[in-house]
């Protein structure tokens, strides 16, 4: 389980290169309060999480189709998400190539207009 202090929400698009998506799905969210070095307690968000590709239709050319889309979705993808096997440790040539990412944005849907969409 992933914690975070943050209120996660259930899909965070994390990355657009194309329209090929990849999504944090989350479920299973809940608070706990968790005791510091100090003895202070704070409350942390609780949750399981998986990112996953997705492939977005090519007739999905405005914020408006995208959000309809992504309300459509979100049961298929959450169910996609939990099917997915996960490796607990990522191969180094993987964490090398994240520090490489350029994000493709399009002028109508670029990566920031999409995650306040699903937000």
């Amino acid at each position: 389980m992933v914690r975070s202090t943050v209120k996660p929400q259930p899909i965070w698009l994390r990355r657009k290169d194309g329209n090929i998506l990849t999504l944090r799905i989350r479920w299973n969210i809940h608070t706990i309060e968790v005791e510091d070095i100090e003895g202070e307690t704070h409350t942390e968000y609780e949750y399981e999480e998986r990112e996953i590709r997705h492939t977005l239709p090519n007739d999905i050319t405005t914020v408006t189709a995208f959000k309809k889309y992504m309300k459509g979705k979100a049961s298929e993808l959450l169910a996609q998400a939990k099917a997915v096997v996960v490796e607990e440790k990522p191969k180094l040539w993987e964490l090398q190539k994240l520090s490489e990412i350029k994000i493709l944005q399009t002028e109508t849907l670029s990566l920031e207009v999409l995650r306040e969409a699903i937000a």
